[in-house]
Parts: structure tokens; sequence; C-alpha cells
């Protein structure tokens, strides 16, 4: 066997190993994601660090560490725009509140509780289209702000292209 042949079998065989390596780890990864304690875990820890959204009668509150750092009245909305930040290697969908005139107040989907405030925000905001986080989800590494809905435009569905707040 020469060099050239002996080189290529030893990449072959490194590329197998990585691929099974690989795929191993996201076995792992899926098992560990299944088990209840984890997902506890995993729920504490973005507890800690982006806060918890509590939904309540009128609108919803930021809770972190105890202390209410933001509440929004569903009443006090005037516009609802949604973006992504780019991470580098992931993308974060954000939620942004207007609430006053140039006063916007941001969530994000690390939030705990975040898909809670937005099946609620669907009801009491009739008129936010149904696939928005699709939308605004690809493609990756895009910021894709639409806006969701403005109280002047309540007529109907807003996917526009806008910038973010």
């Amino acid at each position: 066997m020469n060099p050239i042949q002996w080189i290529r079998i030893q990449g072959d065989r490194y590329r197998a190993w990585r691929e099974a390596r690989a795929n191993e780890r996201l076995r792992q990864f899926i098992a560990e994601a299944k088990n209840p304690e984890n997902k506890a875990r995993l729920r504490r820890e973005c507890e800690k660090e982006y806060g918890r959204l509590i939904l309540n009668e009128c609108g919803f509150y930021l809770l972190k560490n105890g202390q209410c750092e933001i509440a929004i009245r569903w009443t006090d909305v005037h516009t609802i725009q949604t973006f992504k930040r780019d991470y580098f290697t992931y993308d974060m969908i954000c939620l942004a509140f207007e609430i006053g005139k140039n006063e916007w107040i941001e969530i994000w989907e690390s939030m705990v509780d975040f898909m809670k405030v937005t099946a609620k925000m669907h009801e009491e905001f009739s008129t936010i289209p149904q696939g928005w986080y699709t939308v605004v989800m690809f493609p990756a590494f895009e910021p894709n702000c639409r806006i969701l809905w403005r109280r002047e435009f309540d007529n109907g569905p807003a996917l526009s292209h806008d910038t973010e707040p």
C-alpha cells in the first residue's frame, strides 16, 4: 500500500469515528433531555439567568430573583414586534412590546414560560398571524424583524419588515 492510500484509509476511519461519536453524543443529549430531573434543572437555570414570565388576568410580569422586574398590561400595548438576536452559534427569538411613546420592553424565548405568554398574546390580539414564530425563525442568523400588531392598524395581521426596536 502506498502512502497516499494509507492516508486516505486513515482519513476515512477518522471521519467514520467522528460521525459515530457525534451520533452517540446526540443520542445521549436527547436521552438526558427526556429525563424530568434534567428538564427541571434546565428550567431552574433559565429562570435564574433570565427570569420567569408570569401571566395574570390583565397581562404578565417578569419575576427575577424574587423581584418584579417588568409588568405589562395588554391594554397598555401599542405595538408588538418580533425579531431574532444572533448569538453566533444560535439565534434567540424576541418579542418587543411598545407600551408608551418610544418605550419598549423585550422578552426572550429563553425566559421561563415564554410560550405561555405568546399563547395568551394570541388570545388578546387575535389578528396576530398564527405562524409568526416560524416566519421569524427562518432564515437563520438574520434578524427577520416583523411588526405583529399595531394599535392603529388593528384591522388585520401586519407581517412587515421593520427595524429592530
